[in-house]
């Protein structure tokens, strides 16, 4: 499994990246996570390899862009995006998002998100 979080946010990335790798070994799952903190750091990653899924948190309409930027790219990545308001949720069921979550992410919600993720 190959996971991706993306936030500009660094005490947002370090708890869901936390988070990622407590969901991991808990499902016994062998993963590698990426992480990147800028819109530029995300395009560059998301062009250079193949992932299983992604979190994208970067907020408003740059999350948003991102998600539709790694839809374009991908149409089989699962894709979670978290925003500060459920504004672009509608926008989001068109991206086929896996789930759309709102600021502030618990850990169980976050959990959740994730299970979605990976659920073949």
């Amino acid at each position: 499994m190959r996971l991706a979080i993306y936030t500009a946010i660094p005490a947002e990335a370090n708890c869901l990246c936390r988070w990622a790798r407590e969901y991991c070994a808990q499902r016994n799952m062998d993963g590698e996570l990426v992480r990147a903190g800028s819109a530029t750091g995300f395009r560059e990653e998301i062009k250079s390899g193949r992932f299983d899924a992604l979190v994208i948190a970067f907020g408003d309409t740059e999350g948003f862009l991102a998600a539709r930027y790694a839809r374009e790219l991908d149409r089989d990545c699962r894709i979670a995006l978290i925003d500060d308001s459920g504004r672009y949720a509608i926008r989001g069921y068109r991206l086929h998002l896996s789930d759309f979550l709102v600021r502030p992410v618990d850990r169980r919600r976050f959990f959740a998100a994730l299970d979605k993720l990976f659920e073949r």
